[in-house]
């Protein structure tokens, strides 16, 4: 058997959403024949930085060191700012970007299509496989 390919992925997220963070988290880990790991900055293991350009900076690192960038696409319009750093930050450095949309949610804004590279639901097995696609 093949070893697998270990993904590393950076999952853009709001600390007030982040129920969804480790429901996301929680999917990648229970994928089959799908190893990961993990970019982010947590709720659970914060960057320790003394201003919020470090703080930009440190992100940054941890962008550029991912395979793929992964945004929850339902807290778009809350955290948009935020939001569109980290995928500017992907885009300097030439990252796949993925949206995801979160359980329940048919439609998203349509500015999240000018953005990620793919769309996936929240599905385990469409998530998986658009980060496949994405890091080829």
């Amino acid at each position: 058997m093949p070893k697998l390919r270990i993904y590393k992925l950076f999952i853009s997220h709001a600390w007030d959403y982040k129920d969804e963070y480790y429901r996301l988290v929680e999917m990648l880990d229970s994928a089959p024949y799908f190893k990961w790991s993990d970019y982010s900055v947590p709720f659970h293991d914060p960057i320790d930085s003394s201003s919020a350009r470090e703080l930009k900076n440190q992100i940054k690192e941890q962008i550029r060191q991912c395979t793929v960038f992964i945004f929850l696409a339902g807290m778009w319009v809350k955290y948009h700012d935020w939001i569109l750093f980290e995928i500017k930050s992907a885009n300097s450095y030439s990252k796949p970007i993925l949206a995801v949309k979160p359980q329940g949610q048919q439609k998203v804004p349509s500015e999240v299509y000018d953005f990620a590279d793919r769309v996936a639901g929240w599905r385990t097995e469409s998530i998986a496989s658009a980060i496949r696609d994405l890091a080829k």
